[in-house]
């Protein structure tokens, strides 16, 4: 897709990319056009969300409430996170119990 087949205004993409980026990095085109389509892909799926729903008028709760899942996108990734800590844990915990068991009773005190 060229700059000017693009869903929004190309040049305030940009401008708003560079706004939020802390390092002023160069960006490349092709990263400046996968940013628009990916902007419009998200706008497709809540019209499409928005769309199912069997309201006469669409509201700015409609909106949250078919939205909401791109907002806790951070937190769901952040728990995930957390969670796989959790279990980095867990797995050094069971080394160190096994390593533990192994010394304690080896097989020939049973035998």
């Amino acid at each position: 897709m060229s700059k000017n087949d693009l869903p929004f205004a190309y040049t305030e993409v940009v401008r708003l990319m560079r706004q939020n980026l802390t390092k002023k990095q160069i960006i490349r085109e092709p990263v400046k056009i996968a940013m628009n389509e990916f902007l419009y892909g998200i706008l497709v799926k809540i019209c499409k969300k928005m769309d199912d729903k069997s309201y006469v008028a669409i509201d700015i709760d409609l909106f949250n409430e078919v939205s909401d899942i791109y907002g806790e996108l951070e937190s769901i990734v952040s728990e995930r996170e957390a969670l796989l800590s959790r279990l980095d844990s867990i797995k050094t915990d069971i080394i160190l119990m096994e390593s533990d068991i192994r010394k304690k009773c080896k097989e020939d005190d049973f035998l």
